[in-house]
């Protein structure tokens, strides 16, 4: 065979050689290519809270304001009440939907006692004997209020803490009084002329309450997370009344209240495309 011949052939083989090779690097490349079905990046999951539920109870210390002499059909030598003061539970239940990452929409319904007492103090002057002693009048209005109300409001989320803004609407359920009148110094031995050291002792129910009350509720939430669906949200709420307890007689109330909700949110999931190759 002629040195040509050999070299001819030697160039055959090396190509052939080299041919194979690259047809086995293409292919190699070729299998670590995703598919069109592994082009898809896992999907991103994203939790979307749908609705919180929750119960709420707490502590209401009520302010009372007024300029009435008591309770209708009671003869009172009281010259006025004006200021009061009480306190009451509340509790009920609340629901909360987002309506945008920060602002919720917050319905709450609740049971609340407005009640409250006042009294009032005159100069007076009663005989003891041969004697004139100056002493007081104390005069006292005891009022027992509760309330239903319906509360919906917008709550605006930062981080944690919770601003609330609202309105209330609610009737009252009925109430009582106790109202007496008597010597501020009870050991003074006075007997009135109906024979007792009480001028006057008169209890019953109030019976002319404005039954619809319309007020406003504004406060501060902060919500602790116990899990991922269950939280505790302790509150502090401001909530007036527009509305007078009494039509006839000028007697309002708001109260401040201190309470927590235990509260349950139900979440949803959002199924992100990926963006490589939208499905």
């Amino acid at each position: 065979m002629s040195p040509m011949n050999r070299l001819l052939i030697c160039f055959c083989a090396l190509l052939c050689v080299t041919s194979v090779t690259a047809f086995a690097q293409d292919d190699e490349e070729t299998s670590k290519l995703p598919t069109r079905r592994q082009a898809y990046i896992d999907p991103v999951v994203s939790n979307s809270e749908i609705l919180s539920l929750g119960l709420h109870g707490g502590f209401g210390s009520t302010s009372h304001s007024g300029a009435f002499k008591g309770a209708p059909n009671v003869l009172s030598c009281c010259p006025e009440f004006s200021s009061g003061s009480g306190s009451g539970i509340v509790f009920g239940l609340d629901v909360s939907l987002p309506l945008t990452e920060k602002l919720r929409f917050l319905g709450r319904i609740n049971l609340q006692g407005l009640g409250g007492a006042f009294e009032a103090s005159e100069s007076t002057t009663v005989r003891i004997g041969n004697q004139a002693v100056e002493t007081s009048f104390l005069h006292t209005f005891d009022a027992s209020l509760s309330m239903i109300a319906l509360e919906p409001a917008v709550e605006y989320r930062l981080g944690g803490l919770g601003i609330v803004a609202g309105l209330r609407v609610g009737i009252l359920s009925g109430g009582t009084y106790k109202q007496v009148d008597e010597l501020s110094d009870k050991s003074i031995p006075y007997t009135f002329p109906n024979g007792q050291q009480v001028f006057q002792n008169a209890t019953g129910d109030l019976t002319d309450l404005s039954s619809m009350q319309i007020g406003a509720l504004a406060g501060l939430r902060y919500h602790v997370g116990l899990s991922n669906n269950l939280s505790v949200v302790p509150e502090v709420m401001f909530a007036p009344n527009f509305t007078a307890l009494n039509a006839d007689r000028d007697w309002g109330v708001s109260s401040l209240r201190f309470g927590a909700s235990v509260v349950l949110t139900l979440w949803g999931k959002n199924v992100i495309a990926s963006p490589v190759m939208p499905k």
